[in-house]
């Protein structure tokens, strides 16, 4: 798929959530939120950057409060008019606020320096065996994710947005592990 242009692939992964029935998106966001969870357990992680989810990705609201419940400290971005993305802390969903796309923003004002995530969780119209991603295109996370210098970068999707291969740039930055319904996926 990769002689594919990255138009014709976001439209075919819009098409792959649009056609799974919501109930079945749900539980496989719940097992997404387990895998994330054991992950973080697992690791020690005190620092955790979660996306809102928008357009049917994998739910993150349970994820964000369970995290907090643990003590992790969550943040979330924030898109900037420059084309930037900070992160931002938050002590629960509520703090969250449509932001310049639609997308659910924390309306805080706790920058966190990116150098101290030690986890950050990417969402994506999806991804390949190799690790790329395909974002929505405004290069947001590119610019952001070399900054976070500590952290693991895990690409976030439902199994059925996982492909053999994707079109990807010079300055597309590839994902340290990837993580589905399935598990992490390395």
């Amino acid at each position: 798929m990769s002689n594919v242009s990255k138009e014709t692939m976001r439209q075919f992964f819009m098409a792959k959530r649009n056609g799974t029935d919501v109930k079945q998106l749900e539980e496989w966001s719940c097992s997404i939120t387990n895998h994330i969870l054991d992950y973080v357990m697992r690791y020690h992680l005190g620092t955790v950057m979660v996306y809102a989810d928008f357009r049917r990705e994998p739910k993150t609201s349970a994820l964000i409060e369970k995290l907090l419940e643990l003590g992790v400290r969550v943040c979330l971005p924030k898109c900037e008019k420059d084309g930037k993305m900070e992160a931002y802390t938050i002590e629960s969903v509520r703090e969250l606020t449509p932001g310049r796309f639609g997308i659910l923003e924390p309306a805080g004002e706790i920058v966190l320096k990116p150098e101290e995530i030690e986890l950050v969780l990417v969402p994506g119209y999806g991804f390949d065996r190799s690790r790329n991603r395909l974002g929505y295109g405004g290069g947001y996370y590119d610019r952001f994710l070399p900054r976070c210098t500590k952290a693991v970068i895990a690409g976030v999707c439902y199994g059925n947005c996982l492909v053999e291969s994707l079109p990807a740039d010079p300055f597309d930055v590839k994902m340290d592990l990837l993580i589905t319904e399935d598990g992490c996926l390395i």
